[in-house]
């Protein structure tokens, strides 16, 4: 009975360390995907005068991008993503110099 119980915390001991090891490295990973999703729908957007919707569908589909958020601020220009609400990250389009990727 001791070795069942003892077995027992092991593996629980296991997948916690694995369930919180796989959150610490996706949240690492959440500012590289909102920024990449916010400056592709800027880039598609304002360069390539393309419809959000569209770029939601064909860029952004796969995994981890279409979890992402993105508000686009058509009068300054900036796109703005996040992932649940955290790690926003921006990108705003400046004439001749194309789509930047911002700290806020």
């Amino acid at each position: 009975m001791a070795n069942k119980k003892r077995r027992r915390r092991i593996w629980r001991t296991i997948w916690l360390t694995l369930l919180i090891g796989l959150w610490v490295g996706t949240y690492r990973l959440l500012p590289v995907s909102t920024a990449y999703a916010s400056k592709t729908m800027c880039s598609c957007v304002y360069l390539g005068d393309r419809d959000p919707e569209s770029v939601h569908q064909l860029e952004l589909e796969n995994f981890p991008y279409n979890l992402s958020t993105t508000e686009i601020d058509t009068i300054n220009r900036i796109v703005s993503s996040s992932v649940m609400g955290l790690q926003k990250k921006s990108a705003i389009y400046r004439k001749h110099i194309g789509c930047t990727v911002i700290s806020e």
